[in-house]
């Protein structure tokens, strides 16, 4: 008869009770969990960095833009000195004035003249017929076309004392040294030509002033105004012909057209 054994061999595998169900789902749950706090955790500092980047860079920039409108403003407005720089000026900087260098000379011209002699006026010359003048205003009136007849012959020696409304500081003293009068003349047929060749022409004079003081002047024979500087002050001026030259076939006579002056009033 068979014998039926309702426990297991001795020395067979050992049986192994089934796992309880409810226990692996409470650990995945505290798993999940876990990783869900850690996530908004890490979003937490992540979001913190982002915030607090952003506001150091507008603090950045802020500051950067300072500068650079201190900049800007710096360089519109042009480099600054310290204080202490002697250079920089103030309140109490002196300003360096212009040096005086005075007026510019100017014309000057006499207001009254007299003369140790004149040439007897012309009452009608031959080629027009027109009278003729040879005073000693018109050594002085601007006009080189007429002048003063200081001599019938040799004039040496001959004056004419110029008077000026008042002080003058002279620069120039000057004298055309003959006639320059252009018109028709008898000896050139009546054509119209200078007068220059035709005449004594002035070779050296004397300028003396109202303080005793005095210069020589020489001229070129030249139909033309010649000047000679000078540095004085004074209110009249003495003019005095040293000698004059007779060129060859001129006449025998000595008229001067013009002198002039250059100074300040």
């Amino acid at each position: 008869m068979t014998e039926i054994f309702t426990q297991p061999p001795a020395g067979g595998p050992p049986s192994v009770a089934p796992r309880p169900e409810g226990s692996t789902d409470k650990k995945l749950t505290i798993l999940i969990g876990f990783s869900v706090v850690f996530l908004l955790a890490a979003v937490g500092v992540l979001g913190w960095v982002l915030v607090s980047s952003s506001g150091e860079g507008e603090v950045v920039a802020a500051e950067q833009g300072n500068d650079t409108s201190g900049s800007q403003k710096a360089s519109l407005e042009g480099p600054t000195k310290p204080d202490d720089d002697p250079d920089a000026g103030g309140a109490d900087a002196t300003v360096a004035e212009a040096p005086d260098i005075g007026a510019a000379p100017v014309a000057v011209t006499p207001e009254r003249i007299n003369v140790s002699f004149q040439r007897p006026a012309v009452h009608s010359i031959v080629c027009t017929g027109e009278p003729l003048a040879y005073s000693g205003e018109q050594l002085i009136d601007g006009d080189e076309n007429f002048g003063w007849g200081a001599s019938m012959g040799d004039a040496a020696g001959a004056t004419a004392d110029m008077q000026f409304s008042g002080p003058v500081k002279l620069a120039t003293v000057g004298l055309t040294p003959g006639y320059t009068r252009l018109a028709p003349r008898s000896k050139a047929g009546c054509q119209t030509v200078v007068a220059f060749p035709y005449q004594r022409f002035v070779q050296a004079v004397r300028w003396t002033f109202d303080d005793g003081s005095s210069v020589e002047q020489s001229f070129d024979q030249r139909p033309e105004m010649q000047t000679k500087p000078v540095d004085v002050t004074t209110s009249s001026v003495k003019l005095t012909i040293l000698s004059t030259a007779r060129p060859a076939g001129a006449d025998d006579e000595t008229v001067i057209s013009e002198a002039a002056f250059t100074g300040t009033p």
